[in-house]
């Protein structure tokens, strides 16, 4: 399966995080005016994919704002149940999962919603990069980013803490190329949902993924790889 070529301010922070790998991590959080994550939550993931976590403000990031507030707007788990595929519906979806906990949950929806065929941004919009909403996922698929926002939104609405919770911009060191992918705490680690696999594997295991920033609804971070002293 294919993935993303193109993520909005990816390419920018790449750039940002190359020219500062000689420096501390200290010095890094005054240069840049970034700061420590600022809860428990977040800061189980300060170490994701062996990098060092800096928050960041979320007006950085107006794609990600503009994501949250059309899927206010036109949330598919609002409303009538809506028709999905493998003969399920948004409720007996939600149904299903939340009989489910942990990691069977975790297989399940990562599972379910890989099911939808890749598609490019360019073919379903016209645009190098556009992150749908999951209303406009379910009509028309998506790509990389598109997945990790209609599992994140998924696990939200089924309770999920959203501390737990990051979709990962990264870069793929083996395929060269910009990725997208939804990383979940769950018993102390944390395991990556990724559209290019059914199986879930923790972070630790995926060494040729090199974050670039992250997000949830709260929170915006960016990732910056330590130098070994």
């Amino acid at each position: 399966m294919p993935s993303c070529t193109t993520l909005s301010l990816q390419g920018i922070i790449m750039k940002r995080i190359a020219s500062c790998l000689l420096l501390s991590a200290c010095v890094l959080a005054v240069g840049l005016g970034l700061s420590f994550p600022a809860s428990a939550g977040d800061a189980s993931f300060a170490r994701i994919f062996g990098t060092v976590s800096f928050q960041r403000p979320m007006k950085v990031f107006g794609q990600w704002i503009d994501v949250q507030k059309r899927n206010r707007a036109r949330s598919i788990y609002a409303g009538s149940p809506l028709k999905l595929r493998s003969n399920e519906t948004t409720a007996t979806l939600l149904s299903k999962a939340g009989q489910m906990s942990g990691m069977q949950r975790l297989r399940f929806i990562n599972t379910f919603w890989n099911r939808y065929p890749y598609v490019t941004d360019i073919k379903n919009w016209g645009k190098q990069d556009y992150w749908a909403i999951p209303s406009e996922f379910v009509a028309r698929c998506g790509d990389c980013e598109d997945y990790a926002i209609v599992k994140y939104y998924t696990l939200l609405e089924l309770g999920q803490p959203v501390g737990t919770m990051r979709i990962v911009v990264l870069k793929d060191t083996l395929r060269k190329l910009a990725h997208a992918v939804l990383a979940v705490e769950e018993g102390g680690s944390i395991y990556i949902l990724d559209n290019v696999s059914n199986a879930i594997v923790s972070h630790d295991r995926l060494s040729h993924y090199v974050p670039a920033y992250s997000l949830n609804r709260d929170n915006a971070f960016v990732h910056i790889k330590g130098k070994k002293l």
